[in-house]
C-alpha cells in the first residue's frame, strides 16, 4: 500500500493539465510569427482562435458527460490522444484556414479535460481537501503556461515554428502510457490502504443519490447554476484575453521580439499558479476552521475579484516589463477566483454528476469567450488594445456580484437529489 496515493493520483491529474495548457499556448506564443508568415489580420486571428473557443464550448459539455459515462480513466485518455494529434497537425498548415481547423479538432479534443479532470478529483478527494486539489489543477494549467513561452521559442528559433508543434504536440502520447496503468477509482485501486479509503469517503456526497438518473434540465431547476453559469460566462473572457493576446500585444504595441516574448509571456502564468495554490489553499483553510463551503469560496473569490481591475493599468503602464507586471496581478486574482467556482459544483452536488455540472458552467464560459473574442478582433482592427483592457479588468468584480446573490440558500439543491433518491428507492 501507498500512503497519501490520493495525491500521487492528483499529481498525475496535474500533468495532464499542464500538458492541456502546453499544447493550447503554442499558437498564442507564436502568433506574431505566423501571422507574418500568412498575411493575417486581428480580424483573422480572432477567428482562428474563435474556431478553438467553438468546438471547445461543445466538447467541454460533452467531455463532462463522456466521464460520467465512461468514466474518468478511459475518457480522459481518449481526450489527450485525440488533442495531441490535432496539436502536431498544426505544423502542416498553409493558411488561415488550414490553421483554422486544426484549431478546431485541438479544443474538440481539450474541453472535456477539466470537467473530466475535477470530477477524477472529487473522487478521490474528500470536500475539505477539493479546493486544494482544484487549486493545484489550475496551478498545473498555470504550470503549462509558464513552460509553452521558453519552450515554444526555444523549439522555433532553432527549428522553425512547425517543429515547435510536433515536439509540445508529442508530449500528451508519454502521458497517456502513465494515466492509464495508474489511475482507477479509489474503492477499485489495489494500492490504496482502507485508512485512506475512509478519509476520502469521509465527507462526500454518495450513496443513493449518485446512483440517480440526472438530465441537464434538473441542475437548471435552481438558481444557483444560473448564477454560476451567467458567472463564467462574464469571467472566462479576460484571461482568455491575456492567453491568446499578450504576447500579439507585446510585438504590436510594446515592439517585442520572438526571444524577448519567450521572456516574459510566462510570467501571467506563474502568478497564475501562486493564484491557484493560494486561493485553494484559503478557502480550504476556512473550511477547516468551521465556515461553510459555500460562504468559504464567496469569501475568497470577493478577494480575488478586487484584484482583477490591476489588468487596466497594464495598458497605462510606460513600457512592456510593467505592462506585464500588472497583468501578473490579475492573473493572481482571475485563478484563484476560478478555482473556487469549479470547486462550487462538488459542494452541492453528488459526485456522479459533477462532470455534468462543470460541463455545463465551463460551456457557458466559452460562449462568453466566443463572443469577446470576436469583438477584440474588431476592436484592436478599428480602434485600439485601451478599450478592451478595460474591460478586462471589471469583468470579475460584475461576476462575483451575480454569485453573491444567487448563492445565497444552496440546500435546495441538496434536499431536492435527497428527495428524489428517497423517491426512486422507496420499496413498492
Amino acid at each position: 500500500m501507498k500512503r497519501n496515493l490520493r495525491w500521487w493520483i492528483a499529481g498525475v491529474i496535474c500533468l495532464g493539465m499542464s500538458v492541456n495548457y502546453l499544447d493550447r499556448q503554442v499558437l498564442s506564443v507564436l502568433a506574431p510569427e505566423i501571422r507574418d508568415t500568412f498575411r493575417l489580420s486581428n480580424t483573422d486571428y480572432a477567428r482562428i482562435v474563435f474556431a478553438f473557443q467553438l468546438s471547445y464550448l461543445f466538447s467541454s459539455g460533452v467531455g463532462g458527460r463522456l466521464a460520467d459515462f465512461i468514466g474518468v480513466r478511459v475518457g480522459y485518455a481518449a481526450m489527450m490522444v485525440f488533442w495531441s494529434l490535432a496539436s502536431v497537425l498544426h505544423a502542416f498548415s498553409s493558411g488561415g484556414v488550414s490553421l483554422m481547423v486544426c484549431r478546431f479538432l485541438l479544443g474538440l479534443g481539450e474541453g472535456g479535460a477539466f470537467p473530466a479532470g475535477v470530477k477524477a478529483m472529487s473522487e478521490w478527494l474528500p470536500r475539505n481537501e477539493r479546493a486544494l486539489g482544484v487549486g493545484l489543477m489550475n496551478g498545473s494549467l498555470s504550470i503549462g503556461g509558464i513552460l509553452a513561452p521558453p519552450l515554444t521559442v526555444f523549439v522555433a528559433l532553432r527549428f522553425g515554428w512547425r517543429a515547435a508543434f510536433v515536439v509540445i504536440g508529442s508530449l500528451g502520447f508519454l502521458w497517456v502510457l502513465a494515466w492509464l496503468p495508474m489511475y482507477r477509482k479509489p474503492e477499485e485501486h489495489p494500492r490504496l490502504g482502507s485508512e485512506e479509503l475512509a478519509w476520502i469517503r469521509s465527507e462526500s456526497i454518495t450513496s443513493a443519490e449518485d446512483r440517480l438518473p440526472v438530465r441537464t434540465l434538473d441542475l437548471l431547476r435552481f438558481p444557483q447554476m444560473w448564477g454560476l453559469i451567467l458567472a463564467r460566462l462574464i469571467a472566462d473572457p479576460p484571461w482568455q484575453f491575456y492567453m491568446f493576446w499578450l504576447p500579439e500585444y507585446l510585438k504590436r504595441v510594446r515592439g517585442m521580439d520572438l526571444a524577448e516574448i519567450g521572456m516574459l509571456a510566462w510570467l501571467p502564468f506563474l502568478f497564475g499558479a501562486i493564484g491557484s495554490a493560494t486561493g485553494g489553499w484559503a478557502s480550504g483553510y476556512l473550511i477547516q476552521k468551521g465556515r461553510d463551503p459555500v460562504a468559504a469560496r464567496k469569501i475568497v473569490m470577493s478577494i480575488a475579484a478586487a484584484l482583477l481591475p490591476a489588468g487596466i493599468l497594464a495598458v497605462l503602464a510606460p513600457n512592456g516589463v510593467r505592462a506585464v507586471a500588472w497583468v501578473c496581478v490579475a492573473a493572481v486574482g482571475h485563478v484563484s477566483w476560478v478555482s473556487n467556482a469549479q470547486t462550487l459544483p462538488a459542494d452541492v452536488l453528488p459526485s456522479r454528476i459533477v462532470g455534468t455540472a462543470l460541463g455545463v458552467t465551463q460551456a457557458a464560459g466559452y460562449v462568453g469567450n466566443l463572443i469577446v473574442t470576436l469583438i477584440i478582433g474588431h476592436v484592436l482592427d478599428r480602434f485600439s488594445y485601451f478599450p478592451v483592457f478595460c474591460a478586462a479588468g471589471l469583468f470579475h468584480p460584475i461576476a462575483t456580484v451575480i454569485l453573491l446573490a444567487t448563492f445565497v440558500r444552496t440546500g435546495r439543491i441538496t434536499e431536492y437529489f435527497a428527495a428524489a433518491a428517497a423517491s426512486t428507492h422507496k420499496p413498492q
